[in-house]
Order: structure tokens, then C-alpha cells, then sequence
């Protein structure tokens, strides 16, 4: 009985505890005139669809998806067990850092005040306005809020993009069949909503492309 008494409260803090992941997958068609026809297709040993699995997967267009959403900047809430990202609610972006602090990437702490926010970075610190252009150092940063209702201090932090472009070019995955020309693109994340803007701005910088 003790054991069993364990095994459920185990049970219990790991549920509780736990980050769920989701997986999304999305079907593209891809136009007959970017690849060899089809009659051809169903006589070759190769997938005519390789050329475009490889732009879907290649770092420079998830750099460019990278960019787009700004996902090399990063907001959470820290918590005890496991942290709350706050995609949906936080947004920010460096608008100008000079040539010295290139390759340094910011951080700071940011605690709801008002219609603004204080801010911590190392030695500084100051106020700040939802929306509007304030300085850390040398870099002009902008942040912005959406129905982010908690008071609660939270974490922003940059991300080396090169980095997360790679991170976000292993994370997808392409496949195709040789019958068809239709691409199933599937990610997965912890939040189901930024996997679906991934995909927005993935085919948007894929169409682009070719």
C-alpha cells in the first residue's frame, strides 16, 4: 500500500510538472513546373521532390524565418520546476546596437509597473514603456505586451540567430511521396501557437525563394 501511496504522488508532481510537447504537421503541393513531371517521377530511383525537402530544410531559410519572427529573442517567466514561455504575451527586438557590442547578446529582467515596466541588466537598471524605444547600455531595445496580466517578473534574452536557425532547421521535418507532389512539412513545440506561425512564415519564405 505505501508503495503503491508512492508511486501516485510520483505520479501526481510528474504530471503536474511535466512540459508537453506538440507536433503539428502541415501538406504543401508543390507546382508540377518546379520538378521533374510525373511520368517521370514514377520511373526514377529519386524522390523529385529532394530539391525542395532541402530548401524546406536548409539553415538559410530558417534564418530568414528566424529573422521574420524574431524567434532568437525570448521571453519566460522563471518557475520553480519548469519555466512559462510567453510567446503569445511578450515580444521584443533590438532596433540598434553598435559595432562594439556586436556578437554580445542581451539580457534583463523585467518587472511589470504601471503602463511600463522596470527593467535589471548586470549593473543597470531603469524604467521603461510598453511599446516604446528605451536603451540598455548602448542598444535601443522595444518590447511590447499582449494580455500579459500577470505581475510577475520575467526574463528576456537574446539568442545567437545563426543558432536557433540551425535548432529550427532540425526540428522540422519534410517528407514526400513519389506518387504525388505534395510535401508534409511536422514540427513539434511546446507551444502549439508558435508552430503554427512557423509554418505561416516558412511557406511565405519558401514561396518567396523559389
Amino acid at each position: 500500500i505505501a508503495s503503491a501511496i508512492l508511486f501516485m504522488v510520483v505520479a501526481a508532481i510528474y504530471l503536474r510538472y511535466q512540459t508537453d510537447v506538440y507536433e503539428l504537421s502541415i501538406s504543401i503541393v508543390v507546382e508540377d513546373n518546379q520538378e521533374m513531371g510525373m511520368s517521370q517521377a514514377l520511373f526514377s530511383n529519386r524522390d523529385p521532390l529532394n530539391n525542395q525537402i532541402a530548401i524546406l530544410k536548409s539553415p538559410a531559410l530558417a534564418r530568414r524565418v528566424v529573422d521574420s519572427m524574431g524567434l532568437n529573442y525570448h521571453a519566460k517567466i522563471k518557475g520553480r520546476f519548469k519555466d512559462k514561455e510567453l510567446f503569445q504575451n511578450i515580444s521584443w527586438r533590438v532596433l540598434e546596437r553598435p559595432d562594439s557590442l556586436r556578437g554580445e547578446y542581451i539580457r534583463f529582467e523585467g518587472t511589470p509597473q504601471g503602463d511600463g515596466f522596470t527593467w535589471k541588466s548586470g549593473g543597470l537598471q531603469g524604467k521603461a514603456y510598453w511599446g516604446k524605444p528605451f536603451q540598455i547600455g548602448a542598444a535601443k531595445i522595444i518590447l511590447d505586451q499582449h494580455k500579459y496580466r500577470s505581475g510577475s517578473s520575467f526574463i528576456c534574452y537574446e539568442e545567437n540567430p545563426e543558432r536557433e536557425a540551425f535548432r529550427l532547421s532540425d526540428m522540422l521535418k519534410v517528407s514526400s511521396s513519389k506518387e504525388s507532389n505534395v510535401l508534409t512539412i511536422s514540427i513539434k513545440d511546446v507551444l502549439p501557437e508558435r508552430a503554427i506561425a512557423v509554418f505561416h512564415y516558412l511557406v511565405n519564405n519558401y514561396n518567396d525563394q523559389i
